[in-house]
């Protein structure tokens, strides 16, 4: 017998022993059931066997020593538990996918055998110590993400000229990040760890990199401005983080390609650039819990990803997808959403957001904000934004969750509000929003929370009837900064008129003053008229003199 091929046929038993007695046996595949058993210690006897995989099922035991021969080997998402083995001799295996399971131990020498290793994959064990100290120069794809890993990782890359992806994430890493890395990579996924330091300038160098992703760490400084070389990025995700300064102009012109922009939970102060609103493939933009002030762009008509209802799914991140095999990275985003944090994957091509709570963003809302017809998430919470809601907003008809409270608006709730069918989360409270409020759809079914702090709403679901006219202008929408204004200008005239009769009151009425006022005002004439005199009378002789 050459090959064994039962995979996808919901097996449910134990592995027979007699699979491992054929000694010519070069190919076993048995994913995709639900069998279970151990791996039997004499697996390393079978000289020829080639290509193993055991993957989605129920095995359980420790991993044995594999065959010289063995060039494929995929044991993921079973129950495999205990040690790898110390070394492993393979000189020819080139695929080791051991993920998803409980596995234990260092993998310090794991690989010092393993010379024409192309894809390693350990993701979600309980491993733990340094990372390896034999790295094939022929790697090209690394994932030990969702381990108990540990160490410094500044010199990891150097030698690994083929790499393309390497997924680190959610470990215990700590210590800067390299300065040498593989103009081959694509994928850099190092988030959740313990880093420290700032961004190397020698990132730029990496001109293929579509993949990002550096969140949550305790990373510094500014982003360094060689990042607008990669061009072909996709997701910026720096999140979670100690990076200060401003946000880069530069992201806008040069990262066309930007899908994901998530720099939330940082630093970052000043204002938002303009040039942002011009990234047509963008998304996600992610801002929130930062020191970002000035007012939010208008010009929101070149956002097309989340304008356009033609066509839910991104088509940069479809390429992506298309290209690299979702068995070896699946890009994972965590996005504030519905009062919760949750991680969108497969789902994250239709998604759509913008969150820009918890900064110093003042003025209005933008008009122009409400074209986004795609977006399904908008948090500008906690800030001072000042003005009414948009009359329009009613339009967002993909809107789920509108988070606009702790602001400073006024004005009535436009009626088009109640046109938002598929919003289930909805936050305008601590405001000074007034008038009754929209009737329809499932507004009067939200919880009454989410109008607290507005003294002058009424109507359903509060308690407040809009038939009791207490405050006269209840339903009147007011324009705070037209009343300012007139106030100012009552205040301007009022002075010049108390100024005036103030000088002139106390000369009609004190005969004393008014002679020394004018006397005063004559003297001054008098000195000026002598003074011009006496200067065109010098400028005339001395005309005489030169001719």
């Amino acid at each position: 017998m050459a090959y064994i091929d039962l995979s996808n046929n919901g097996i449910v038993d134990i592995v027979p022993n007699w699979f491992w007695n054929y000694s010519d046996i070069y190919d076993i595949d048995l994913s995709d059931n639900q069998m279970t058993g151990l791996l039997p210690l004499s697996l390393k006897k079978l000289k020829n066997l080639q290509y193993l995989n055991l993957s989605n099922n129920l095995i359980e035991g420790g991993l044995p020593f594999l065959p010289r021969s063995i060039e494929f080997v995929s044991l993921s998402h079973n129950r495999l538990s205990g040690p790898l083995p110390h070394h492993v001799e393979a000189p020819y295996l080139y695929i080791l996918d051991l993920s998803n399971n409980i596995l234990n131990g260092t993998i310090e020498h794991l690989t010092c055998g393993l010379d024409g290793l192309i894809i390693l994959i350990l993701e979600q064990n309980n491993l733990f110590g340094n990372l390896p100290q034999c790295w094939p120069s022929t790697l090209r794809i690394v994932n030990m993400a969702r381990n108990l890993l540990n160490g410094s990782i500044e010199h990891l890359s150097c030698g690994l000229h083929d790499l393309t992806i390497l997924n680190l994430a959610e470990n215990n890493f700590f210590g800067n990040l390299s300065h040498c890395w593989p103009i081959t990579l694509e994928v850099v996924n190092l988030a959740n760890n313990k880093l420290s330091g700032t961004i190397p300038n020698s990132m730029g160098s990496l001109i293929f990199l579509e993949i990002l992703q550096l969140h949550n760490n305790s990373l510094t400084g500014e982003l360094p401005s060689e990042l607008q070389f990669c061009h072909n990025l996709i997701v910026l995700d720096v999140g979670e983080n100690k990076f200060s300064g401003q946000i880069p102009y530069w992201i806008g012109e040069s990262l066309n390609n930007l899908t994901i922009l998530r720099l939330r939970s940082n630093m970052f102060s000043g204002k938002i650039p303009i040039r942002l609103m011009y990234l047509d493939k963008l998304q996600v933009l992610d801002f929130a819990s930062n020191h970002i002030s000035g007012s939010i762009p208008q010009n929101f008509e070149h956002l097309n990803a989340m304008a356009s209802l033609k066509d839910g799914k991104n088509s940069t991140y479809q390429d992506f997808l298309s290209t690299n095999d979702e068995q070896y990275y699946s890009i994972s985003i965590l996005i504030a959403f519905k009062d919760l944090e949750l991680e969108f994957t497969k789902t994250l091509s239709y998604f759509r957001s913008i969150d820009l709570s918890s900064n110093n963003l003042t003025e209005e809302i933008p008009q122009e904000i409400t074209t986004l017809l795609a977006l399904r998430n908008l948090n500008l919470s906690n800030n001072h934004l000042q003005g009414s809601i948009p009359l329009e907003i009613g339009q967002m008809q993909s809107i789920e969750s509108l988070d606009l409270k702790m602001n400073e608006l006024s004005g009535i709730i436009p009626k088009s509000l109640a046109n938002l069918n598929f919003v289930t989360t909805l936050n305008l409270s601590y405001n000074n929003l007034s008038g009754p409020i929209p009737t329809g759809n499932q507004l009067q079914t939200l919880d009454p929370s989410i109008y607290v702090g507005n003294n002058y709403l009424c109507g359903t679901p509060l308690s407040i009837s809009c038939s009791n006219n207490v405050t006269p202008s209840i339903f009147e929408i007011r324009d705070h900064d037209d009343r300012d204004k007139v106030l100012l200008y009552l205040f301007v005239a009022l002075g010049f008129v108390l100024g005036f009769w103030a000088i002139h009151g106390i000369l009609i009425f004190k005969a004393n003053w008014r002679y020394c006022f004018y006397r005063m005002v004559d003297n001054v004439f008098d000195s000026i008229y002598v003074y011009v005199v006496v200067y065109i009378a010098r400028l005339m002789k001395a005309d005489e003199r030169s001719n």
